[in-house]
């Protein structure tokens, strides 16, 4: 009876050990063997049979984009989470994957922690990224600026970003101007020079209201790109260190020529 106990004893601490194994390192975190395994339960849980090469790589990005936002100044609270918690439940068009979730985690927290953060961290870094015209846009920001300048100053303009919309135009950017211009503008103003945006565009524009409607002319300023200008850049500073060779072996077979060639060590 003693010598069952004792095996049962070992082949538990044995269970406890390789869990508690760290197999990779991304920057200054460790990734444990246990945060593979539940990377691998939540995408069950979400209709995909993974591979554990496949599940490092999504276990990967998500990191990663927690790092980036925190590199950049990004506070991820705990009331963020549970907010965020709440909107995949409330939306969610179907709730038995989350409770299939729940049911195959030891612990909630660890799919707050994996998953829900990780989706946080990704949108505020990208909402920093496109919006801040005071930093990663400022290049971008300040030629929208001086577009805004020619307009004002009604210079002959030749641009292929140039665009000059009539009452009754039916265009999408057309309406998106002409909502904004509602919403940010005073009803009694027949003359507005405004940057309005959204995420990938700057709009310097002149709006003149006449009876007919808006008269909208101004001019497209595209923003910098994610990945090109900033995402891919940043995580070339970040160290990815394999130290399960097994594992790194197959990892390097799947990111085979591409960027994350360079980035896994």
């Amino acid at each position: 009876m003693r010598n069952s106990f004792l095996k049962l004893s070992v082949f538990i601490l044995l269970i406890s050990c390789n869990k508690n194994e760290i197999i990779a390192q991304i920057d200054d975190r460790k990734i444990y063997k246990k945060d593979l395994e539940d990377i691998m339960k939540i995408e069950i849980a979400y209709g995909s049979d993974v591979k554990e090469e496949e599940a490092f790589l999504i276990l990967m990005q998500k990191i990663i984009d927690v790092i980036l936002a925190e590199k950049i100044g990004i506070v991820i609270t705990e009331r963020d989470i549970s907010k965020e918690e709440s909107r995949i439940l409330n939306q969610t068009k179907a709730p038995e994957i989350l409770s299939k979730v729940y049911e195959l985690l030891d612990d909630k927290e660890r799919y707050r922690e994996l998953y829900v953060k990780p989706l946080i961290a990704r949108r505020a870094i990208e909402n920093k990224f496109y919006f801040d015209s005071l930093s990663f846009q400022k290049e971008r920001y300040n030629l929208a600026k001086e577009k805004l300048k020619f307009l004002k100053e009604n210079k002959t303009i030749k641009d292929t970003d140039y665009f000059h919309f009539v009452p009754g135009d039916t265009s999408v950017i057309y309406k998106y101007l002409e909502s904004e211009f509602l919403k940010n503008i005073k009803l009694n103003d027949k003359k507005a020079y405004k940057i309005f945006e959204d995420k990938f565009t700057y709009y310097p524009v002149e709006i003149i209201k006449n009876n007919e409607g808006f008269e909208i002319r101004g001019f497209h300023v595209n923003k910098k790109d994610f990945y090109d200008d900033f995402y891919f850049e940043e995580v070339a500073k970040i160290k990815v260190l394999l130290y399960n060779k097994t594992l790194k072996t197959e990892i390097l077979k799947r990111v085979y020529k591409t960027f994350w060639e360079d980035i896994i060590r």
